[in-house]
């Protein structure tokens, strides 16, 4: 089967040795077919014998009518078959053979239609229908509301020879994608805030550590990655339509409760740490007693990815969360205002050419610049800056040289945001969640240059849909309005539109050139565009992590002599 023309050759090559096979096959397996074929057929014909023997012992229920004509073993030669067509999957050497096998025998008995059934065609995987047919029958228990069966058909599946093939490999991950967002979603039922609360039990169960619903942005996030990396998307279409469905749904429902919270009751969150204060708790101390430092400004780290993050972070030190209400509009100019040194007690917005900007002791700070500025200001030459993407792609010496003898390093990463808001769609979905992994080995680099205190916080985070549905778009209600976007108008109202609630300036906070913050109910947008968006008032865009990693085994700086300790094996 896997060496046809060695042995043709050496068939060739000595005579009685074609009949010994063919009796050697028949013995073994019960192939009644090999004496009357020249050689040249024997290997096809046997394949044949072979994968269909197995395929009809393995069925639950009858042989299709198709193909009940077609020659097979009889039972007795079933365990040898079963071992031998194991063996043919598992090994290495053999694995991808079996594939062409298996493809071309699928082909000659024009099998492939049956896939469109779903039915049970056994727990072997002899044939690639098989694999579909049983990737449609996930999708109609997970359609039907049965989870749990969905969910055993995809371990059943784990090790099948057909998920070795990678897009057969990238649709089985996405359907436990989809299962995986059914069953955040089911969790999430039970902890889902209603009306008449405060804003802080939204924020309370939004980060439940067990089942927030912020496992259902996760598993939506992870669930729309994966979509983007697939070519084949009609196969698993119905189930994406329907857990796509569920989620903005509940996504619009809770956002709405969350939005009236709000309107009532305020925000920050009572009882929650600001945006604002993440400088003071989380760095001022060690950069005062010495500790090297480093400040991660991360644009749209949102707050589920914050929590990847730090379970990731685990390898390299100590890590921690803390949850922050971030600051209104969830825009990067005032997000990362917020995270800048003094900006719990200095932090203002103003007006500069009719546009509403964040003051930091009644100086504009819009620009990164500016912000290096703050940065220097209060820190002098123990301050030093890089972006993300250099200090990845840098030597350890230029790295080094960089930060001289500076002991806080400001990183800066942009690129969650610039893809979110200038890539494409689907280029966007692939490649956001990869931006943890960069901060990780970032991590790993600082550590190792001696950085003891590594701080990760967030400008704001997002909402990621598939696309703006036609019903998604609301009317601006008049106003004069100092800062327009797509999620949010600060300034003064005029009149009203449907869809839109509005909050006092007042209750968010805020002070300056604003009286009226307005910002659409649900999903919806002001304005078309990319399915990507921030800067309204909702839990995915304004709650943001505060992610504190300590190394391990770093010593502080101290005036004693140090001790070294030398062993050996």
């Amino acid at each position: 089967l896997c060496r046809t023309e060695d042995v043709g050759r050496h068939v060739a090559s000595k005579p009685g040795l074609g009949g010994e096979l063919s009796r050697l096959l028949s013995d073994a397996f019960g192939f009644g077919l090999g004496g009357d074929l020249p050689f040249a057929a024997l290997a096809p014909a046997f394949a044949q014998w072979l994968l269909f023997s197995e395929f009809v012992f393995d069925l639950p229920q009858a042989v299709p009518d198709s193909v009940t004509h077609v020659p097979r073993a009889e039972p007795a030669f079933r365990t040898a078959i079963y071992d031998f067509c194991h063996e043919l999957r598992s090994s290495a050497d053999f694995r991808d053979r079996y594939k062409e096998l298996a493809t071309e025998v699928e082909r000659q008995l024009g099998l492939s239609p049956l896939a469109e059934t779903a039915g049970n065609f056994g727990e072997r995987d002899t044939f690639p229908f098989e694999d579909r047919a049983a990737l449609l029958r996930l999708q109609q228990r997970a359609l039907g509301n049965d989870r749990t069966g969905a969910r055993e058909l995809a371990e059943q599946r784990r090790t099948s020879v057909w998920r070795t093939l990678p897009e057969r490999d990238r649709l089985w991950r996405l359907a436990e994608r989809c299962l995986d967002l059914l069953d955040a979603g089911a969790a999430w039922e039970g902890r889902s805030v209603g009306a008449n609360r405060p804003a802080a039990d939204h924020v309370r169960a939004y980060c439940a550590e067990e089942d927030g619903f912020w496992r259902v942005d996760q598993a939506q996030r992870l669930l729309v990655q994966d979509a983007a990396m697939l070519t084949d998307r009609d196969s698993l279409g119905p189930l994406l339509d329907h857990v796509r469905r569920l989620y903005r749904t509940s996504l619009g429902a809770g956002q709405d409760a969350f939005l009236d919270a709000v309107a009532r009751t305020g925000w920050p969150a009572e009882g929650y740490v600001r945006q604002t204060q993440g400088w003071s708790r989380h760095a001022e101390g060690p950069v005062r007693e010495g500790r090297r430092t480093a400040w991660f400004l991360v644009d749209a780290l949102r707050y589920e990815m914050g929590r990847a993050l730090r379970d990731r972070l685990a390898t390299v030190g100590t890590a921690r969360l803390e949850p922050a209400c971030g600051v209104v509009p969830a825009a990067t100019p005032f997000g990362m205002a917020a995270l800048l040194p003094g900006a719990d007690a200095a932090l203002t917005y103003g007006e500069r050419d009719g546009s509403l900007v964040p003051l930091l002791g009644g100086r504009p700070v819009v620009t990164a610049d500016e912000r290096r500025e703050v940065f220097r200001a209060n820190l002098g030459d123990r301050f030093a800056w890089v972006h993300l993407g250099d200090l990845l792609a840098d030597s350890t010496a230029q790295i080094e040289t960089r930060v001289g003898s500076a002991n806080v390093l400001a990183v800066f990463s942009t690129e969650i945001d610039d893809a979110g808001e200038h890539s494409d769609p689907l280029v966007a979905r692939r490649h956001i969640g990869e931006v943890i992994g960069y901060l990780v080995a970032a991590a790993g680099r600082l550590v190792d240059l001696g950085f003891e205190r590594l701080v990760f916080v967030a400008d704001h985070g997002f909402l990621q849909l598939p696309e703006i549905l036609p019903g998604d778009r609301c009317t601006e209600p008049p106003g004069r309005w100092v800062f327009r976007s797509r999620r949010a108008l600060l300034g003064a109202l005029g009149g009203r539109s449907d869809h839109v609630v509005v909050v006092s300036a007042a209750s968010l906070g805020l002070g300056g050139p604003v009286e009226k913050v307005c910002v659409p109910r649900g999903v919806r947008v002001f304005r078309g565009g990319s399915p990507y968006f921030h800067e309204g008032i909702s839990l995915q865009e304004c709650m943001v992590p505060m992610v504190v990693l300590d190394a391990i085994g770093r010593p502080r700086a101290t005036d004693e002599t140090p001790q070294v300790d030398i062993q050996y094996r």
